[in-house]
């Protein structure tokens, strides 16, 4: 996984993060990973968020049936302002053509299955909003166990012309 997809979202598992926070979130993850495992969400908590400055800027997402669907758990307030709308609780694949869905899916599958965070940029597919550019980590967290039973995305706006 790596370069630009059919959306023209760029997708980067090499983590060439441009802001700061986002970058500051990749060694918050990889500190909390241990001995190559998946972090608990608990370290994930607002204040960890806040003291990132990512607190208005995360997605929590349940997986469900390892993979096979997306539900969102929480949606900050900062997304929830800019879009417009609140979409906890809702499945991602009945908000979203196909054609949208697909790739944020593949996305947080690539996380599942290997294990680690991926950034992505481009523009938000949302109707009337498709001129923001963004910035995005996605990374899996545990509840308690072993395995991902979450996803954690944190998303902030860029300049159009960064890389």
């Amino acid at each position: 996984m790596g370069g630009e997809d059919e959306t023209r979202r760029i997708v980067d598992p090499a983590l060439s993060f441009v802001d700061a926070r986002l970058a500051k979130l990749v060694l918050y993850w990889r500190e909390h990973a241990k001995n190559g495992g998946i972090p608990d969400r608990a370290a994930f908590g607002p204040e960890a968020l806040h003291q990132l400055g990512l607190i208005a800027n995360v997605v929590l997402f349940d997986v469900i049936d390892g993979g096979a669907r997306f539900r969102i758990r929480l949606v900050a307030s900062g997304l929830t302002a800019m879009s417009g709308r609140d979409n906890t609780g809702r499945f991602l694949d009945e908000l979203y053509p196909a054609e949208i869905y697909e790739p944020m899916a593949e996305s947080m599958r690539w996380t599942l299955s290997e294990r680690r965070p991926l950034r992505t940029k481009g523009t938000f597919a949302m109707v009337g909003k498709e001129f923001i550019a963004y910035e995005g980590f996605t990374a899996p967290l545990t509840n308690g166990g072993a395995e991902a039973t979450m996803i954690i995305t944190a998303v902030v706006r860029r300049n159009r012309g960064a890389t």
